[in-house]
Order: structure tokens, then sequence, then C-alpha cells
């Protein structure tokens, strides 16, 4: 689905830059053989075309990079020029940093409630913030 939406978005961004292109050639013709745009008046016109034009096949080069992507640049998790996607050590890579990540984690989140225990008061006593100050109705 993705590849049909892609090649309907390039040809929608052909048609107009054809569209632009044959109407200032078309205009560029309206003199015959014999007669210029000059005495026409016909130059705004054409211009108009052109820049026009140009800006529709500015964004028709954009969408065709964004569609066909030549290279890349190098992927922030390590993946080098060399790496594809599927490469099985890439994969293996990955992994262990996402299971290293985790194990940092776990640990600083278990660090975190031993410090949390320790500082707490003892039961029936309610806690105040650190501040002194709260929000709201008064705790006494």
């Amino acid at each position: 689905m993705q590849s049909v939406r892609t090649w309907l978005g390039l040809v929608g961004g052909l048609v107009p830059v054809v569209y632009c292109i044959g109407f200032a050639l078309y205009f560029l013709d309206v003199g015959g053989w014999g007669e210029t745009v000059v005495p026409l008046g016909l130059q705004p016109t054409i211009i108009g075309l052109g820049i026009v034009g140009l800006i529709f096949a500015i964004v028709l080069g954009f969408r065709i990079r964004r569609a066909f992507p030549g290279s890349q640049p190098p992927q922030a998790n390590g993946g080098g020029p060399g790496s594809s996607p599927g490469d099985p050590d890439d994969a293996a890579g990955r992994e262990r940093d996402t299971d290293a990540t985790i194990a940092r984690y776990l640990a600083q989140r278990a660090a975190e409630q031993s410090l949390s225990r320790a500082s707490s008061p003892p039961p029936g006593v309610a806690a105040r913030p650190a501040g002194g100050t709260t929000f709201g109705r008064r705790g006494r």
C-alpha cells in the first residue's frame, strides 16, 4: 500500500509541472512563426508559469528524494555504512545494548527504592514535603 501511495504522490507532483511547462510552451507558440510573444504581451504570463512550474518542480524533487533515498547517514545505534538493518551481528549488538539498558534501569530503580525506604518516617507518622509547604489543604 505504501508503494502505491508513493507512486501516486510522485505522479500527482509531476502533473502540475507538466501542466505549467505545457502552457508556457503553448503561449510561446501562440504568435505563430512570424510573431514573437513581445507584441502580444504574454511575457508576464510565461514568466509566471515558469516561476510556478519551478516551485512545483522543487516540490517534486523533494518528493522524489524522500521516495528514493540514496545514501542515508549512519544510524545513532552503531550502524555504520557497511551494516544493514537485517545484519545478524547488528541485531545481537542492539539486543545486548537493550539488555544492558534494562539492567541499569532496574538497578537504579532498586537503589532509589531502598533509599526511599531508609528515609521514610516510621508507620503512623505523616510524611511532610521537603520544602515545608504544601498545596491545597494544610496537613496536621
